[in-house]
């Protein structure tokens, strides 16, 4: 228990960055029923990466080398993530575009994996699909011109969380093995690394926005 005071008091950002997690997955959880299948996969999503990041917060405190959990990020993102969204599309040659896609990058990310090191294949793979994931969903959205009002679309809030989190990080991703060597700087470390963190609380703000509106789009579905 003190170990972990002492870990919040020393990295208070993580561990805002850690809790936040929780946002979506009680949001999406309540909201369930109202959800259809693509918001609903975000929610197991989101509740996968809470249990990798307290384990990871587990084998931290205890000193365990944990830098498997950062290179499992990638396959996560890529299968939940990718899965969501292959529900979520209409168009057939963007769901097969998108499932190539992600077998694509799924097998780069899984030959790339390291158990020992920080892997930048591994971890750009995992960016580059969230980026062309969210861009298949917005063709797909803007050529079906199905949706009357977009900010009470749940898959919208989450496809812009989706590109911010791949797009915002996909910079620091790409340099990750230099950021965790010898010769940078713990402050140079620290910015990009809470660089990153602010992104993905804000994708979880994102997707806890998307799972909320969920109630307008049905009012709005029964008018």
């Amino acid at each position: 228990m003190t170990d972990l005071l002492g870990f919040i008091r020393k990295y208070p950002l993580d561990a805002f960055s850690h809790l936040i997690i929780l946002l979506p997955i009680v949001t999406g959880f309540i909201h369930y029923t109202l959800l259809q299948k693509g918001p609903k996969i975000f929610i197991f999503y989101f509740l996968t990466v809470f249990i990798k990041e307290s384990v990871g917060l587990y084998t931290a405190l205890h000193g365990t080398a944990n830098l498997y959990l950062q290179n499992s990020q990638s396959v996560i993102d890529i299968g939940l993530i990718g899965l969501a969204f292959y529900s979520s599309l209409y168009n057939s040659k963007l769901k097969s575009n998108l499932l190539y896609t992600l077998v694509a990058c799924l097998l780069v990310s899984l030959a790339s994996f390291k158990i020992d090191v920080i892997s930048p294949i591994n971890q750009i793979a995992g960016k580059l699909f969230c980026i062309i994931t969210a861009l298949f969903f917005f063709t797909d959205t803007l050529r079906g011109l199905r949706i009357v009002n977009l900010t009470i679309y749940p898959a919208f809030w989450l496809g812009s969380g989706t590109l911010l989190y791949g797009a915002g990080t996909f910079l620091i991703t790409l340099f990750g093995q230099v950021l965790v060597s010898s010769s940078t700087s713990e402050d140079t470390f620290e910015f990009f690394w809470n660089t990153q963190q602010i992104i993905y609380c804000m994708f979880c703000v994102f997707a806890t926005v998307g799972f909320w509106v969920s109630c307008y789009e049905k009012q709005q579905a029964a008018e």
